[in-house]
């Protein structure tokens, strides 16, 4: 939606065991605040109830590999990755740019909605590689209801003014958001 500045798609997923989920998915990066992104995705199982998995993660593992002209070129941009969690929806990731040396740290929390209720799911975090952070919640659902999964991110460098520390400033005001709508409200006035 050019208007409001956001990435909305609708899809329908079927599993190997046949069953349907409807997904719509929503996505910002805020004119009001430059450091806030968020995600949103409503999910409604169609034929099926029980046991879903969600894996939320921040990747900074990501390689400039999509040019083959510069594939003799070092395409690993990042290193020095710490990473890990905060909270029981919350994780963390920090690195350095390989030759400018200019921090950079990503913090993202998770929130789990039925109806109006927030859930609170079973959690634990899984370090799939280096420069990578993943959290996995696990959930019961029912047909036909509608649940919203509300991904937060916040990202912040040594180069933003005022910024001492990126990943306190990360982890910070990333645990300020209150919902996806409120930053939605926010960037579609700026």
């Amino acid at each position: 939606n050019m208007k409001s500045g956001t990435l909305t798609r609708d899809m329908k997923v079927k599993d190997s065991k046949g069953r349907i989920s409807a997904i719509k998915e929503e996505r910002l990066v805020s004119m009001a605040d430059p450091h806030q992104g968020a995600v949103r995705y409503s999910i409604t199982p169609e034929n099926y109830e029980g046991l879903i998995v969600i894996r939320t993660g921040l990747d900074g593992a990501v390689r400039n590999s999509g040019v083959a002209r510069y594939s003799q070129l070092n395409n690993k941009h990042l290193k020095g990755f710490e990473f890990g969690s905060f909270a029981k929806n919350g994780i963390y990731l920090s690195c350095i740019t390989s030759q400018s040396k200019i921090n950079i740290a990503m913090a993202s929390k998770l929130r789990v909605f039925d109806g109006s209720k927030e859930k609170r799911p079973a959690s634990n975090v899984y370090i799939k590689e280096r420069g990578a952070v993943y959290r996995y919640f696990e959930m019961n659902v029912k047909r036909n209801r509608k649940y919203v999964i509300e991904k937060t991110v916040s990202t912040y460098t040594s180069k933003d003014k005022g910024v001492r520390r990126p990943k306190s400033s990360s982890i910070s005001a990333v645990k300020k958001v209150h919902r996806y709508e409120s930053l939605l409200r926010a960037h579609e006035k700026a």
